[in-house]
């Protein structure tokens, strides 16, 4: 689907700063057809550069190395948890992925790791709707069990929000329905 132009521009349209002939050729090599890239950014592990990568599909993280390039796949159903820090900070900032199989964290700036987060945990809701019926129908038996505390409930799924696993219309019908609003 991509040519070298084209990865390159759209790369480089990310805040990517143009990367080496190897490195293009490695993620041609690694993409599937019809596969898109929706953000892309370079980050440090061990000291050593990445390119981390947020497709329609899967996570990418491609070492920059001309030969013998090393390349982790990771599908989204995989990924269990996704966390950044630094998100304010322009130059030190970092994100931290964990997936079955292991787990690993990148440097990179705050404000990109933010969007790749909000990139990573947008495929996570879409992909995986047990969560949300997990969290409501754990909420129902605690409401019924527990002597009805709604205001921890509230707390809880604030958390829930905070971290990307419900959406703002989920949390205010519950919210609500705890209330008895």
């Amino acid at each position: 689907m991509y040519d070298q132009k084209t990865l390159r521009n759209l790369l480089s349209s990310m805040g990517v700063i143009a990367t080496p002939f190897g490195v293009l050729m490695n993620i041609l090599d690694v993409l599937d057809s019809n596969e898109i890239i929706e953000f892309a950014h370079r980050c440090k592990i061990d000291k050593k550069k990445w390119l981390l990568a947020c497709t329609d599909r899967r996570v990418l993280l491609l070492n920059e190395k001309l030969f013998n390039a090393k390349v982790k796949s990771i599908e989204f159903s995989k990924i269990s948890s996704v966390e950044t820090e630094g998100l304010r900070k322009i130059f030190k900032g970092g994100i931290k992925i964990q997936y079955s199989g292991g787990s690993f964290e990148c440097e990179m700036s705050g404000v990109y790791a933010a969007k790749m987060r909000d990139c990573i945990l947008g495929h996570l809701r879409t992909n995986d709707s047990t969560i949300n019926v997990v969290v409501d129908t754990t909420q129902n038996t605690q409401n019924t069990q527990i002597g009805n505390d709604p205001y921890g409930e509230i707390k809880k799924l604030k958390e829930l929000l905070d971290l990307g696993l419900v959406t703002m219309e989920e949390f205010d019908s519950k919210k609500k329905q705890l209330l008895d609003l």
